[in-house]
């Protein structure tokens, strides 16, 4: 890459960053591209030659999170095939629920995600790979084996929601070590529930 091209790529990180911030703190809803590009120290026409919209924008941030996972799959492999499944969901919930107080509003946020190709590719590799370690841990006896993979895999996806503030509206009052608590308690509902009992 020139040193514009690297500029202009190290721009788009710090951006990703801020905004990645201020979507979580605040939600998307309350999230607007003036405070970002102040946020930044940027003008608002030289964020938008970097990211068109903040559908743009959110994609773009579930997208590198998302690329956290993928490295995983793409490390050596260390462990079970069960035990990366729980890391797989640890760090779901982890970017979904407990990192910075909380995720911005599923249910508002998935038909912009749903529109875009990038997540549509990303999110089909990522169930492809999760239904590969599915077959691992069910060849290995970790796992139910008569469970249908892609139950398994959605199951890991819709568990997520369940510690929405819809569905438990405490947690709004909860402190960041109560959900993660929660977070590991879905985790071994869910683990109890995909493996053979002894």
């Amino acid at each position: 890459m020139s040193y514009k091209e690297r500029a202009k790529h190290q721009r788009e990180i710090e951006i990703l960053k801020v905004a990645s911030d201020l979507m979580y703190e605040r939600g998307f809803t309350n999230f607007n591209m003036d405070e970002l590009a102040e946020a930044v120290g940027v003008s608002k026409p030289t964020l938008y030659q970097h990211f068109a919209s903040k559908d743009e924008l959110l994609v773009r941030v579930i997208l590198q999170g998302h690329e956290e996972i993928e490295a995983l799959f793409d490390a050596p492999l260390t462990g079970t095939a069960l035990e990366r499944i729980e890391t797989v969901m640890r760090m779901l919930l982890q970017r979904r629920h407990v990192a910075k107080g909380g995720m911005m509003n599923f249910g508002l946020v998935f038909p912009i995600l749903k529109a875009s190709a990038l997540f549509n590719e990303q999110q089909t590799r990522l169930r492809n790979r999760l239904y590969a370690l599915v077959e691992m841990a069910k060849q290995n006896g970790e796992m139910v084996s008569s469970l249908p993979t892609p139950l398994v895999v959605s199951a890991m996806f819709v568990l997520q929601g369940a510690m929405a503030e819809h569905h438990m509206p405490e947690r709004v009052n909860w402190t960041e070590e109560e959900t993660a608590q929660m977070a590991e308690h879905v985790i071994q509902l869910y683990l109890r529930g995909i493996t053979p009992r002894s």
